[in-house]
């Protein structure tokens, strides 16, 4: 009994000391995420840099850490009693076996890798692009919209009404930033066109849930499986001049261009999408909740260009032809 007294009595310290090891590890990525790539997320856009893949992924998740830190936060208080209720199961003790360290190591492990990977993201070299009309008039465009709530009421309002989601009134600033980006919105002094506007949220209210589901499912599988949500769909659709007559649906124009959906090749969209990431054509703007919006964007784009079409099947020579000549430019 003597013997085993003393690892007894260590026990409680060794398990409140590898709970705040593991906590702090699990803490240190999402700081990283919360307060440092913000910061180079500027840079790169001050700099007019283009991201990889992985970067913009992380990127794209420190905007939800920023946006929704409470949601972290309130996870930390069962997160560590979870951890402690863990580590005092599996408590270090006299005799312990090599295989009962293994939940330990993983706990460790996990967030390490993590921050290597984020850390290492936000580190690699890019290259230099152009920078859009949305990135370089950003304040002046929030200003005027801060300075004309009620434009932004309206579009979140009607927005609201077509998609059917109730929470969409809480997405002001994903609204903010397609507003931002959306250039025909926008004369030369960087202030709101307001027939543009009332023309855009004429065409959104023209458009049905049944259209909007339509479009998704005909999107997600074009897309690959990817689902998109209902506002990304209808920011995009509303950009389509040929869907809209006098600001009604041209129904047989909506049917031509949702059947070109099936036929561009994957590869097709991802160099699309590669050369608007690049600035190297125009964009559609997009808003965006999930990281497959620049797909979209990107396959929106290509069913509108009837030189890409014939009898609507997908001519890969004319796409490679236009390819080579923006690419010249």
């Amino acid at each position: 009994m003597s013997a085993d007294q003393p690892a007894k009595s260590r026990s409680p310290w060794l398990a409140i000391f590898l709970i705040g090891l593991i906590g702090a590890l699990w803490c240190a990525p999402v700081i990283y995420m919360i307060f440092v790539v913000p910061g180079q997320e500027r840079i790169f856009i001050n700099h007019k840099m283009k991201v990889p893949q992985i970067t913009e992924w992380v990127i794209f998740a420190s905007r939800w850490c920023v946006k929704y830190w409470y949601v972290l936060a309130l996870a930390i208080g069962p997160g560590l009693l979870g951890l402690g209720a863990l580590i005092w199961v599996i408590r270090p003790h006299a005799g312990l076996r090599r295989w009962h360290r293994l939940p330990l190591l993983s706990l460790a492990g996990i967030p390490v890798a993590s921050f290597v990977i984020i850390w290492q993201a936000m580190a690699v070299p890019v290259p230099v692009r152009i920078i859009r009309l949305g990135e370089l008039h950003r304040d002046k465009r929030l200003a005027a919209l801060q300075a004309a709530p009620q434009v932004t009421a309206a579009w979140r309002d009607q927005m609201a009404k077509t998609t059917g989601d109730p929470q969409f009134p809480m997405r002001v600033d994903d609204l903010d930033q397609y507003l931002i980006d959306l250039d025909l919105l926008w004369d030369e002094r960087q202030q709101i066109r307001p027939e543009v506007s009332k023309r855009y949220l004429s065409r959104m209210a023209a458009l049905d849930a049944a259209t909007v589901a339509t479009w998704q499912t005909d999107v997600t599988k074009a897309l690959g499986g990817f689902g998109l949500s209902a506002s990304t769909v209808v920011s995009l659709l509303i950009q389509q001049e040929r869907m809209f007559v006098r600001d009604t649906v041209n129904r047989d124009e909506m049917q031509l261009l949702r059947q070109r959906l099936r036929f561009i090749p994957k590869s097709c969209l991802d160099e699309w999408e590669e050369l608007t990431l690049e600035g190297v054509i125009p964009h559609l703007p997009v808003i965006y909740g999930e990281s497959m919006f620049s797909h979209a964007a990107a396959a929106m784009d290509l069913i509108g260009r009837d030189e890409l079409f014939y009898r609507e099947h997908w001519q890969q020579d004319a796409f490679l032809k236009m390819c080579a000549n923006v690419k010249a430019q």
